[in-house]
């Protein structure tokens, strides 16, 4: 640092030089983080002018490195305390939560939620179905915002709602044999083994036989769909995983500062989930995806 001063005033301290343009005026200090830990640098203060140090540069880098190390870690969960260690093995004293969200506010991308939906094709649509006074409620508005589009009725939800009416005893083994209709591998195989299961027990368990006849059709629809995985569009198992993922997240940072943090972890959790799909990582595959939409186009 004396040695930049030196060149930008064109002299040396206590030097008298015709080339001088200024003139030093002590010493500010100045507090630097650094890997090994905390300095404290004296500055050195030009009466005009003013001097701005080289190591601002550098630590400009050196935080622009530090923020994705944290958005980075914000994103995928850690606690404000796991950062905090993490700071310390960096050489940074402290870390506070207002810090934190400061740094991740660099991950607000408002254009992803507020993207436009109408300009791509989506064929397969998935609902989280709940067996409820809401259901006729939520059917209504599918068909309504969705007209022409199948309804499929989660499978595990409707196995649920049926098994809540079996003796907690029999549960097991009627849920063994409940299950093999969805596992058929044609419609038809289906509907026979729902018949044959219907006849075996609607004397036994009336309540559950006449909840599974009311619903069948509506638990098959994805037998019209034989391009796609039927354990893939059968449930609403992908959705479910995704709101798991997503509460473990945010529990474990605990407690926001507002909610737009809230919302921008999610949102940064749901960009690189949505770039997994469109990879590496897609729940149902290029191939059968492109067939469902070849009779459309």
């Amino acid at each position: 640092m004396e040695a930049e001063v030196s060149q930008q005033l064109g002299a040396e301290k206590s030097e008298r030089a015709g080339s001088r343009s200024g003139y030093r005026c002590g010493y500010r200090p100045r507090r630097l983080e650094t890997r090994m830990g905390t300095m404290y640098l004296m500055v050195p203060k030009v009466r005009q002018g003013g001097y701005i140090s080289f190591f601002v540069t550098e630590r400009k880098r050196s935080e622009a490195a530090l923020i994705q190390v944290v958005q980075e870690a914000f994103v995928q969960g850690v606690s404000t305390r796991k950062m905090e260690k993490l700071a310390r093995r960096l050489g940074i004293e402290n870390l506070s939560r207002s810090q934190v969200s400061e740094m991740t506010k660099g991950l607000n991308e408002q254009a992803f939620r507020s993207r436009p939906l109408s300009e791509s094709l989506y064929p397969v649509l998935w609902v989280d179905v709940v067996i409820s006074d809401a259901h006729s409620g939520l059917v209504a508005a599918i068909r309504k915002g969705f007209p022409g589009a199948s309804w499929q009725r989660c499978k595990v939800h409707f196995m649920r709602n049926i098994l809540a009416h079996v003796p907690h005893k029999e549960k097991d083994a009627f849920a063994q044999q409940l299950k093999t209709i969805w596992l058929a591998p044609t419609r038809e195989q289906a509907c026979s083994q729902a018949e044959a299961l219907c006849r075996l027990y609607e004397r036994r368990f009336p309540k559950a036989i006449r909840r599974l006849e009311d619903g069948l059709e509506d638990s098959l629809a994805f037998y019209a769909f034989p391009q796609l995985d039927a354990r893939k569009i059968s449930s609403t198992n992908l959705l479910e995983r995704l709101n798991r993922e997503i509460r473990r997240r945010t529990s474990t940072v605990g407690i926001f500062p507002n909610p737009d943090s809230y919302t921008r972890l999610v949102t940064t959790y749901l960009m690189e989930y949505a770039e997994d799909w469109s990879s590496s990582r897609a729940y149902l595959s290029e191939q059968s995806v492109h067939a469902l939409l070849r009779p459309a186009a």
